[in-house]
């Protein structure tokens, strides 16, 4: 069949038709719309890794809030060892003339 032959209307359809598609598809890359499959994977690792950063940042603050409710008693202890004992006399602690180890 001869080129003459194809009616034009045939030609500009099919030729129509490619320049529209690519025309499409070039505009929804250019508006963001349209992304190439190695950028979604990019994209789903790095929501990835700030997920488990964000699990393990909550994780240490349940540890951290263990820790110091821990501490908490610890320090209730102390102050009720600390008031158990006898109120000091005049503040001044006597040191013995012979025990000073001044250089040795």
């Amino acid at each position: 069949m001869e080129t003459l032959a194809i009616p034009l209307w045939g030609q500009l359809s099919i030729m129509g038709l490619s320049l529209g598609l690519n025309v499409f598809f070039i505009t929804q890359l250019a508006r963001g719309l349209l992304v190439p499959y190695n950028r979604v994977e990019a994209e789903q690792k790095n929501t990835d890794r700030w997920q488990h950063a964000w699990e393990i940042g909550d994780q240490s603050k349940h540890e951290a809030t263990d820790l110091a409710k821990q501490l908490l008693v610890v320090g209730q202890s102390m102050e009720k060892v600390l008031n158990a004992l006898p109120p000091a006399g005049n503040g001044r602690a006597t040191v013995p003339r012979g025990s000073d180890d001044g250089g040795a």
